[in-house]
């Protein structure tokens, strides 16, 4: 049976040596495959350089956990066949062949003969001097087989910020958001601002950003009105409230006329009006004119002289704001409705 394992050449073992003598590493960045089987009786140590060079391409690697067992690996693909693979070598980039393995002939199908997709191989090592191995790969040439691919998929799973230019869940948490259209669960993701009791072992990250300015509770329950931009304490223990958006739907930036997480009272734009008050005349009309939210309802004339009392004319003066405002049964700005959520920060379910 042909010895297929992949041995280090002389050649190979004293570049390690001078990589570690002289502080510098040791760059394998090809693979080339032999044409010609190497003899039984040859030893692969003694190798210089591969017998029959039919292929050279960009090789990759890994290394064991325990440091010691360099893998290579290196494609061949569907247009460069045409020849039988009975051996590897792995060379630097200065040209000295590092390792060398027999292979069995493998046969590379050209496109014609019906070769569809490509040829990987891969050679262990096993050396002492890992340490001093760089390796070069020119990545636009390498590619990657299924193992490749799950060994980075979890080595980036195990970065604790795998992606540091997206923002985290955790950089989130208390963040609100306004939703009108609903069509996903975003209790996934958020709590409605609606006053709602949590547990606060459910959303642990939300109460400990809500912990230092929540309101005590007995207070939100009294005048919830006032205090509905806050976190309440809940039962003191276990649970804490919500804001409740609802009863304050007239949000505005806070500044000048309010500090962020306080509550005022609802006001209106002053409503004024006038009318033109006569003293007694020979007609006997006091009250004339009127302007803004103001107006009179003339009553009867009775023609009394000016020096009559004048006792006989009635005017009936009376206010309507909604003669110079649009109004309702309360007062609000012109708003939008929609839904207030507040991101939790815990895992989905």
């Amino acid at each position: 049976m042909a010895d297929l394992r992949c041995y280090l050449t002389t050649a190979g073992i004293a570049a390690e040596n001078n990589a570690k003598q002289f502080g510098t590493t040791l760059k394998i960045t090809e693979m080339v495959f032999d044409g010609t089987y190497l003899a039984d009786e040859q030893n692969p140590e003694n190798l210089t350089d591969v017998i029959n060079p039919v292929l050279t391409v960009p090789c990759s690697t890994s290394i064991s956990d325990d440091g010691q067992t360099l893998t290579f690996k290196g494609s061949i693909l569907v247009e460069q066949g045409g020849f039988n693979v009975w051996g590897i070598g792995l060379k630097t980039d200065s040209g000295v062949l590092y390792g060398y393995a027999r292979s069995k002939g493998d046969k590379i199908l050209t496109e014609d003969e019906g070769a569809t997709e490509s040829v990987r191989y891969a050679v262990d090592i096993i050396t002492k001097n890992a340490d001093v191995i760089e390796i070069k790969i020119n990545q636009s040439a390498v590619y990657a087989d299924l193992e490749d691919v799950d060994n980075a998929i979890k080595a980036h799973e195990a970065k604790p910020d795998p992606h540091p230019q997206y923002i985290q869940w955790d950089n989130l948490v208390g963040f609100r958001f306004h939703e009108s259209i609903h069509g996903f669960d975003r209790t996934q993701i958020a709590l409605k601002g609606d006053g709602t009791e949590v547990l606060r072992a459910d959303f642990p990250k939300l109460w400990a950003i809500a912990e230092s300015t929540a309101v005590d509770q007995a207070l939100i329950d009294a005048n919830p009105t006032l205090y509905a931009a806050n976190y309440g304490t809940g039962d003191g223990a276990t649970t804490f409230t919500m804001p409740n958006y609802g009863l304050m739907p007239w949000e505005a930036a806070a500044g000048m006329y309010g500090a962020a997480g306080t509550t005022v009272d609802d006001q209106i734009q002053n409503v004024e009006g006038d009318l033109n008050i006569r003293g007694f005349n020979e007609l006997g009309q006091l009250v004339s004119g009127g302007n803004g939210a103001l107006r009179y309802k003339s009553g009867s004339n009775t023609n009394n002289t000016s020096a009559q009392s004048n006792i006989g004319q009635q005017s009936n003066i009376y206010f309507d704001a909604s003669l110079s405002a649009r109004t309702g049964a309360y007062t609000r700005p012109k708003t939008n409705f929609s839904d207030v959520w507040i991101i939790h920060g815990e895992q989905a379910a």
